[in-house]
């Protein structure tokens, strides 16, 4: 699914309208970004969109207990998000039940699928720059930073390779150049204003580029532009062949919708486990990384005994509909943190904590504070 912009009922409806028509079993939904997985009014607040867009949407149906996620649901963050939320997680986690976020990067298995997934955009201002944002997001300049590739976290990935390689690679935003290896002249036709850029090489993101490069995925599904593209990019290094995807965003009448058959490699015939499982080489390289920052070498992970990731969800701030008389954002101004501090505040999750622990980490180690 391409841009959700918080309409997860209507995705969900969707899937299954198209599901029973085909007479299809879906075992995972993908979404390229813009997910919005808005808790409350607080994480609202802190969401980088024009106050016309500015709607709580039907998220925190799921996160409350209201709802429940008909299919597991694996996704990415994009550039107008529930940062504020996204932070607590920043190598992954469940934000629902059976709705799991990659974080700002990371791998995952399902089915005997390797699934990469580098959340947010690019811009060369901050891709050098540290993570150094101030909780709850109330700066304006910070809303937007912290949905910025960092290049820490395209390195991340990037020493996650094995010689399995990866099927999927999700992102957000499309890698710079494929236009060139898809009917560009039909995209221009269909969206003249994204001609200057693709003219001037200025579509896309270069963070991406690295990525897809140094991954070489199977498939690569994005979103952002708000438009349907394909392509197939050919790796002339390693001889391997992406496929990308970039889908319309949610709306009646628009692309925002494929549905797919992947057979992962080692498994050809469609077998494995149906359960989210953590990557042993995605592992390695964030112990890697933590270990170099506290000066400190550390075993790698060897031989787990189960890579299963634990449904470990729990709420750390208060739904929606469990917050009484909280003022109307558009209408009364926007309120303060000190105003409705339990609604801002930023509690350290324990799915995080629960990861530490498994890897052998200090506490805090991998918390948004540590990423910089």
């Amino acid at each position: 699914i391409g841009c959700l912009h918080g309409r997860l009922n209507d995705a969900y409806d969707a899937i299954r309208h198209v599901a029973r028509r085909r007479n299809l079993s879906i075992d995972i939904v993908l979404i390229a970004g813009d997910f919005q997985a808005v808790r409350n009014e607080g994480d609202l607040l802190c969401m980088a969109v024009p106050d016309k867009y500015r709607v709580m949407g039907d998220f925190h149906q799921y996160y409350g207990g209201d709802l429940e996620a008909p299919y597991l649901t694996l996704y990415v963050g994009g550039n107008h998000e529930a940062s504020n939320y996204h932070a607590e997680l920043p190598f992954g986690g469940w934000v629902a039940p059976n709705i799991y976020y990659m974080g700002i990067c990371s791998v995952i298995r399902f089915a005997g699928l390797r699934i990469a997934g580098l959340s947010g955009i690019y811009k060369p201002h901050d891709f050098h720059g540290p993570r150094d944002e101030v909780f709850p997001l109330t700066n304006e300049t910070q809303k937007r930073s912290i949905y910025h590739t960092r290049k820490r976290d395209v390195d991340l990935l990037l020493n996650s390779n094995s010689s399995e390689g990866v099927d999927i690679l999700l992102t957000h935003d499309w890698p710079a150049g494929i236009t060139s290896h898809g009917n560009k002249k039909d995209l221009m036709r269909r969206k003249p204003f994204l001609k200057e850029d693709i003219m001037n090489g200025e579509l896309g993101s270069p963070a991406n580029v690295l990525v897809s490069s140094g991954l070489c995925p199977r498939y690569h599904f994005a979103a952002h532009l708000h438009t349907k593209f394909a392509a197939t990019l050919a790796h002339n290094k390693s001889g391997a062949v992406t496929r990308f995807l970039a889908l319309d965003k949610l709306l009646p009448g628009r692309h925002f919708l494929q549905i797919l058959q992947i057979s992962p490699r080692s498994h050809p015939n469609g077998t494995g486990n149906r359960f989210l499982e953590y990557d042993q080489h995605f592992l390695n390289s964030l112990v890697a990384r933590v270990s170099a920052r506290l000066e400190d070498e550390r075993d790698f992970v060897r031989n787990m005994t189960s890579r299963k990731v634990p449904e470990n969800f729990c709420q750390t701030a208060p739904s929606h509909i469990n917050i009484p008389n909280f003022p109307n954002l558009i209408s009364d101004g926007m309120p303060s943190p000190s105003e409705h501090p339990n609604v801002f505040s930023k509690s350290t999750n324990p799915q995080i904590l629960k990861l530490e622990k498994m890897l052998k980490l200090p506490e805090g180690s991998l918390c948004y504070s540590s990423c910089t």
